[in-house]
């Protein structure tokens, strides 16, 4: 185990968890209450979508050479890091200049409620009773999820070990449940309504990895 291996680990998993950390404070905001059976569920979730990628990431590793697997994996993560700020810029300037909420609208339920969650967090509280029950927490936890699936396999694919695999869950667990309760507890103490949007974040953090894979 050497010290790029832990920084990749730990970036790796705060770029996945930086939207929880977001969605802890806008739920700490608006009084919703997230009781521990709920977290949990969302933190077994949450690992288990990010194992899944890494795991397909791993497997396409062993059907290409390592500089290709490097390349790719790499183009992955700076192209999602890329797409999240330039989101994060759009989003900044439409709020700015319009003052306007966009929505894509679907015939499907399911697909509909879960793209409203990824944008507005507290939507999740279907019931509206300041409290999310395990099935809202099941919603929450895969709309915050669906983005760590690409994060994951373009992690996976450079060459990662079964160390590294081991670290990036144990991490990934851990580092959940402290953004939920640290965005909980600042969300708690502000004083009005706030979305706090941190995609920019996590894109340099995507960035960062791939330029260390790029350099190793």
């Amino acid at each position: 185990m050497n010290v790029q291996m832990i920084m990749n680990a730990l970036l790796i998993v705060l770029a996945c968890n930086v939207d929880c950390f977001a969605a802890g404070i806008s739920y700490g905001c608006n009084k919703i209450r997230i009781p521990k059976l709920s977290i949990l569920i969302i933190v077994l979730i949450s690992t288990f979508f990010i194992a899944c990628s890494l795991i397909f990431g791993i497997m396409l590793n062993q059907l290409i050479t390592p500089k290709i697997a490097i390349a790719i994996g790499s183009t992955i993560l700076i192209t999602i890091g890329l797409s999240k700020i330039f989101t994060f810029i759009f989003k900044y300037i439409v709020k700015k200049r319009q003052g306007i909420k966009g929505q894509i609208s679907f015939n499907l339920f399911s697909l509909k409620f879960i793209i409203s969650v990824c944008g507005t967090p507290e939507v999740a509280d279907i019931d509206n009773n300041k409290n999310l029950s395990k099935l809202e927490a099941i919603f929450l936890a895969v709309a915050l999820s669906i983005d760590n699936l690409t994060i994951g396999i373009g992690a996976g694919i450079v060459n990662l070990t079964l160390l590294m695999f081991t670290i990036i869950v144990i991490f990934n667990l851990i580092c959940i449940v402290i953004m939920i309760y640290a965005g909980l507890t600042i969300g708690s103490k502000l004083a009005k309504k706030t979305t706090l949007n941190l995609s920019w974040l996590s894109g340099m953090l995507l960035i960062a990895i791939a330029l260390l894979n790029i350099f190793n």
